[in-house]
Parts: structure tokens; sequence; C-alpha cells
């Protein structure tokens, strides 16, 4: 990898390189979440990678969400099927779910300078397998 980033302008600095177990078997989901100049914090939940990009079926919430609401967001969307182990798949572990979603809700509330915040794919594993966050994104309203 060193040798291959030599060539890269503007030299980049190298820290060093993290490297991490391959993510297991499961449903692409999305967790996200921005500050509306409306409504306040409001907290995104929906199919993930390019599922996200080309159905846009989402369910949104005001923020912070209970547990309960968390756990009902997927069940508006029209792929719940999907998480619901549609066609012969294992069901996926919905608790591991609205607890990210729900701490994405609250990290929104307790930190008003994230703009926004995307987690996308979570990859949401079987039940009682939990959930694997394979890239995030934030961006902050101001310099902190």
């Amino acid at each position: 990898m060193k040798k291959s980033l030599r060539n890269v302008s503007p030299k980049a600095k190298i820290d060093g390189f993290l490297i991490q177990k391959m993510a297991d078997d499961g449903v692409e989901c999305f967790v996200g979440g921005r500050q509306d100049p409306v409504f306040g914090p409001i907290v995104i939940a929906g199919l993930g990678g390019i599922f996200l990009e080309i159905f846009k079926d989402t369910a949104i919430r005001l923020a912070p969400v209970t547990k309960n609401e968390a756990m009902d967001m997927p069940k508006n969307l029209q792929a719940y099927p999907v998480l619901e182990g549609a066609r012969g798949k294992r069901k996926a572990d919905m608790e591991a779910f609205a607890d990210i979603i729900c701490r994405v809700s609250q990290l929104l509330v307790e930190a008003p300078d994230i703009a926004e915040i995307d987690l996308n794919p979570v990859i949401v594993h079987e039940i009682g397998k939990g959930v694997s966050i394979v890239d995030s994104r934030v961006f902050f309203s101001r310099i902190l």
C-alpha cells in the first residue's frame, strides 16, 4: 500500500493503516440524521448501500426517539419484509438496529454541532448477532 501511495500527488502523509475483519452477512441498512432548520434534530433509517439511493425508502422521526419508536421505524419501510426474513432468509436483529437508531438520535440531540451524520451501510446481522457499522461520515456545523 505504501508503494502505491508514493506516486500520489500531493504527497500523502501516512500515519498507519487500519485493517479490520470483514463484516459478516446481513441486511445493508442506513442510519443517519441531521439538524433540520425547522424541526431540529431528526433521525432517518432505511435500507442502505445502493438501495438507499435507488429506492429512497426511509423512515424519519424527530430526535430523540424512544426504543419503541426506533423499533417501529423499519416497520414503515416498503422493504420491511427483507428485515423480517423474506423468502427463507433469517430475520434481522431488529433490537440491535433499533439501538443504533436510538444512539444516533440521542447523539444529534446532545451534540447540536453535528450538522449531519450518515452510517451507511450498517449491516444488520441475524437475530442475536448485532450490527456492524461499515462506514460513517459526520459533518459539523462549525469547526470544534
